[in-house]
């Protein structure tokens, strides 16, 4: 093990961080707060992932580090920068791993990713190898936290309240917004009147697709394996799906818009493939894995241009994993205007979707009084923002 004694060791702690950035294939790096991001090496390009959590107790990191790191990563790593929200316990971690070729190693002290740390404070820091399955108990740790933060964003940094660094004169400090238990996005949902049946429809539909998942499930797989014909698969699947919003087995999330981009000459047997995929590997991978399968499935779709894979696959992932992945619709879009978040974290279609699941399940964690996944978020969302459409407008007609 090598012990870095700062500041006698200040160039050896930052000659560790450009190694991970140059030669690392995964990085994963939480700090207890973030004041200064002043690197110029930036990861390599077949580094595949790089994970932060930054704390926000006291209101000590600043924003524009955070900005500094944002713009520092590439576009493709920009997606898994993460906030741990003030109102949980403490965040004090200082600790950077990464994965090298076969090797791993984990930087963990004192230190946190400010410049005073970096240069003149007196830190005390160890350096090692670790094994493999040392690792991936510290990558299931940040997954475990990840569960309880928040996407760092510009929208988010916009609500986000920094502590005023110094005091005044005679040592007394003016009185401040308390900066150690709030809500960085604007994530309450309205109450809205008749939420309660609006939720109890939801539930029962959630209800009605899960009695009818096995049969979705033999339909998915027979087109998947091409036993079964595009148009075939279609015509079976809308006998079960696409029926009016007042029959007692309809399960449909959404009004009828979708079969303007969805139809029977459609390549079904690639979407059907990419959404079994994602099933089934929803246990074996973890949260973050997930998301970047999910992400990447989604832009392959995109770059063949499969019209199924907005409004058709979102409600399928959302009644299949309805923790983790919302409906993409035209009252989602509209609120997420009204909210003012900016989905150009990941730069791709896949990577827009991932940031935006990842800021509706803040939404549940703190609404999670009345509503309990993203299937709920959205019957809500439905009401606060109904689509324009004169077509669609029968989707509030249960709410009643």
């Amino acid at each position: 093990m090598q012990v870095l004694l700062n500041p006698d060791s200040k160039n050896d702690l930052i000659s560790l961080y450009k190694r991970a950035f140059e030669k690392a294939e995964e990085i994963y790096l939480a700090t207890a707060f973030l004041t200064d991001w002043s690197f110029t090496i930036k990861p390599k390009k077949d580094c595949r992932k790089f994970v932060a959590l930054v704390g926000t107790n006291f209101g000590l990191t600043r924003k524009s580090a955070c900005l500094s790191l944002l713009k520092w990563l590439p576009k493709r790593l920009r997606g898994d920068v993460f906030v741990f929200p003030s109102n949980m316990n403490t965040f004090h971690p200082k600790v950077l791993v990464w994965k090298e070729r076969n090797e791993y190693f984990a930087l963990v002290g004192s230190s946190n990713m400010t410049s005073a740390a970096m240069s003149d404070n007196y830190e005390v820091n160890a350096f090692n190898n670790i094994e493999q399955d040392e690792y991936e108990k510290i990558v299931q740790w940040f997954d475990e936290c990840i569960e309880y933060s928040d996407p760092l964003s510009k929208s988010w940094l916009k609500n986000y309240i920094e502590s005023k660094i110094g005091g005044t004169k005679g040592g007394k400090r003016k009185k401040e917004k308390n900066v150690d238990n709030q809500t960085q996005l604007n994530l309450d949902l309205p109450k809205v009147n008749g939420y309660s049946s609006l939720l109890d429809e939801r539930r029962k539909k959630q209800n009605i697709f899960l009695e009818k998942k096995d049969q979705i499930l033999q339909l998915l797989r027979s087109n998947a394996n091409g036993s079964m014909k595009n148009n075939v698969f279609w015509k079976n699947f809308t006998e079960l799906w696409h029926r009016k919003w007042e029959a007692e087995d309809c399960f449909r999330f959404q009004g009828s818009g979708v079969e303007r981009t969805c139809t029977k000459n459609n390549n079904w047997r690639e979407i059907t493939g990419s959404l079994l995929d994602i099933i089934e590997n929803e246990k074996k991978m973890s949260p973050l894995d997930l998301d970047q399968f999910v992400a990447a499935k989604i832009d392959l779709l995109a770059k063949k241009k499969n019209p199924a894979r907005k409004a058709w696959l979102s409600e399928m992932l959302c009644q299949f994993i309805p923790d983790k992945y919302p409906v993409l619709n035209e009252p989602v879009r509209t609120w997420i205007k009204k909210k003012k978040w900016a989905l150009d974290r990941g730069g791709t279609e896949g990577r827009k979707y991932i940031d935006l699941a990842r800021r509706l399940r803040s939404v549940v964690r703190q609404n999670s009084n009345y509503v309990k996944n993203l299937a709920e978020v959205d019957t809500l969302i439905w009401r606060i923002c109904p689509p324009k459409k004169k077509k669609s407008k029968k989707i509030i007609v249960f709410s009643t």
